[in-house]
């Protein structure tokens, strides 16, 4: 291809992480290419992750874009590096996607997928119970209260009941 982009993206960041992304434009043509480059969240994507323009690049414009927006010039047979971060804000598989198109028309773009996980450590609370039935009572009721700490990202609970059928 005379002209290509290829984005450098970690397979996946915890929510509120703020990651750089390292965006290659190739031109692979004998003379000079002057590059259009747009990196913007996809629009399903585009409350779920912020992109920070650094380097010398201006913010996307035109409707509700969340990306950053730079013009190139790549020599003959060359590259050249555009750097932006990106900071995931919502828990899920995000998308981001990358375009580049020249002044002679030609253009490329890519869609990649970053997970987002949420922060912190699992955190095991293990509350247990025993009790014995007699012969005059086949059931008893059981009463378990857990806390669920307010800074919990995603909290999860497992029941689990074993016993012993083998009785006196």
């Amino acid at each position: 291809k005379p002209l290509y982009v290829r984005a450098s993206l970690p397979y996946s960041v915890l929510r509120d992480e703020v990651a750089t992304i390292r965006v290659g434009v190739f031109n692979g043509k004998s003379t000079t290419a002057n590059v259009e480059l747009n990196v913007a969240a996809d629009s399903t994507s585009s409350e779920a992750l912020k992109i920070i323009c650094i380097d010398e690049s201006a913010p996307a414009s035109g409707g509700s874009s969340n990306g950053c927006r730079s013009s190139l010039e790549i020599a003959p047979s060359s590259s050249s590096v555009f750097v932006v971060q990106v900071q995931a804000r919502a828990i899920g598989v995000q998308r981001i996607v990358t375009s580049a198109t020249s002044a002679d028309g030609m253009t490329d773009t890519i869609e990649q997928t970053l997970l987002v996980e949420p922060p912190g450590d699992m955190e095991e609370i293990p509350l247990n119970e025993m009790f014995m039935l007699d012969a005059s009572t086949s059931t008893q009721t059981v009463k378990m209260e857990t806390i669920v700490p307010k800074d919990a990202i995603a909290p999860r609970f497992v029941f689990s009941a074993t016993g012993d059928i083998m009785g006196p």
